[in-house]
């Protein structure tokens, strides 16, 4: 039976707090009208209804785009009036922005950053996400050391994106789009150990199930980055598929990450791993 969605999130919240789950909810701001008392009103009455049923909130992301198109005083001066309100509901919930702006310019990143220098008390974390125009080492030194920085990686597009595949060529980007069934965990690690020592972790930005397995892999790399790829891939594999098959599965998985690196009619590798999965 379907279920309203603000209901399974009250729902999800609870849940998680039962087993002592962080709970972290990201909320645009996609509203119409953020500079006016009224509009203003009619947002936080709209946030405050959720904020209320959920009896558990540790972090409040505000993505500063997509979606959203706030400038940043105005995108500041209402995060701090939703802070306000969001810790009479979770006194203890943290406040995370993104500089994350699809069609800003410059001058959008630099009025960021000349907020944060004024080290709003209410603000707790910045998250380094797609569409942010600095690389992380660069931002991490334009962020003031009080925020800690937490990464919002794309783990679910191919092509235009955050972490685009690399190798790829134009016959895979032609079938296969930007958003396909995208196994990459060779991939994923390196992109996560990296710049690991630059921020305190992330949560993954998901599509659904077609990046499970980065997600997988993201998530272990948190908890720790010297676990073995084919580790995860084989707890991955024993978790949805069973126990006789994690060896093949793993080896598959990585198979396919191979499949995408240089084109495919060149590639002996694909129809190796076609017959493996069959």
């Amino acid at each position: 039976m379907p279920v309203d969605p603000w209901v399974m999130l009250a729902e999800c919240s609870r849940i998680c707090d039962r087993y002592g789950l962080d709970v972290s909810l990201w909320y645009p701001n996609e509203g119409e009208d953020y500079t006016s008392e009224g509009g203003r009103r009619r947002e936080l009455a709209e946030r405050e209804a959720i904020f209320s049923a959920m009896g558990r909130l540790d972090v409040l992301f505000i993505p500063g785009g997509d979606p959203g198109g706030l400038d940043p005083d105005t995108l500041f001066a209402w995060s701090a009036r939703l802070a306000e309100m969001l810790r009479r509901h979770h006194p203890g919930a943290r406040v995370c922005l993104s500089p994350q702006a699809f069609k800003a310019g410059d001058g959008w990143l630099e009025g960021f950053c000349r907020h944060l220098q004024d080290e709003p008390d209410w603000l707790d974390e910045v998250a380094f996400a797609p569409w942010v125009r600095l690389p992380l080492p660069e931002l991490r030194r334009r962020v003031p050391d009080r925020y800690a920085i937490r990464r919002y990686p794309d783990i679910t597009h191919c092509l235009l994106c955050q972490y685009p595949a690399r190798e790829w060529d134009l016959a895979w980007m032609m079938t296969a789009g930007r958003e396909p069934i995208n196994p990459r965990p060779v991939a994923v690690k390196h992109i996560h150990n990296s710049l690991a020592g630059y921020a305190v972790g992330g949560v993954t930005y998901s599509e659904g199930v077609n990046d499970d397995v980065n997600k997988f892999v993201w998530a272990d790399q948190d908890f720790d980055p010297d676990t073995p790829v084919a580790e995860t891939l084989g707890d991955y594999a024993r978790l949805f598929i069973g126990p006789a098959l994690a060896e093949p599965v793993a080896e598959g998985l990585l198979a396919l990450e191979r499949n995408w690196r240089g084109p495919p009619a060149d590639a002996d590798q694909v129809e190796s791993t076609l017959e493996l999965w069959q």
